[in-house]
């Protein structure tokens, strides 16, 4: 009995593993959504109506309405300077060498089943423009599987972003818990190694 409960969680999580997450998008003149999908639960983000669902084994089971509270919320007395909304977009994150390197390798084991995306187009700030602009090709460096299939071209006179294709990619679930896993055990082992460097301070000052 014990070794039939065994190989059936050992089936489980095989399958668990090397099962795809599924991540598929549509933009034209008359569908835009984002939807994510893994083994039979799937989520569905309808950008036109900024409306999101959730499915089981394709079977809506909830829908949320999305953006509407930050577009009815009140403006905000005080004028918000331009310099302050620069610092809080497209703030950049200072990655460890180790954990950019990692990134790279997971979105290296994405599949690209089909992938077209056409950008154009640009933001109110051109300074968001060139942000956006640089980020764009730091991508290309960093997934060139994936952005070989996206063309960018940005105008600094726009104030709109415009995007138009469609596309289906996958990623085996494996890659990303390995990848959870290494960024857990490096904080893990970081935290350690900081609390003996502050035990032997402590003890040296004591």
């Amino acid at each position: 009995m014990l070794t039939t409960i065994f190989i059936i969680l050992v089936l489980l999580i095989a399958i668990l593993l090397a099962s795809s997450l599924r991540l598929r998008f549509k933009f034209n003149d008359e569908v835009r959504f984002i939807a994510a999908g893994y083994i039979i639960v799937a989520v569905f983000f309808d950008i036109t109506n900024w409306r999101l669902t959730f499915r089981l084994a394709g079977i809506p089971v909830k829908q949320l309405a999305v953006g509407k509270t930050a577009k009815n919320k009140a403006p905000s007395e005080k004028p918000v300077k331009k310099r302050e909304v620069r610092k809080r977009w497209f703030q950049r994150p200072q990655l460890k060498w180790d954990y950019a390197k990692w990134i790279r390798q997971l979105l290296g084991k994405v599949r690209v089943r089909h992938l077209k995306l056409d950008i154009s187009g640009g933001f109110e700030d051109p300074y968001h423009t060139g942000n956006a602009t640089a980020i764009y090709w730091t991508a290309k460096g960093m997934a060139p599987n994936i952005m070989s299939h996206v063309d960018f071209s940005p105008d600094f006179g726009a104030n709109r972003m415009n995007y138009r294709g469609n596309g289906l990619i996958t990623l085996r679930m494996y890659y990303i818990i390995k990848l959870v896993v290494r960024l857990l055990a490096d904080l893990t082992k970081t935290k350690i190694s900081s609390f003996s460097i502050l035990r032997k301070k402590g003890v040296s000052y004591g």
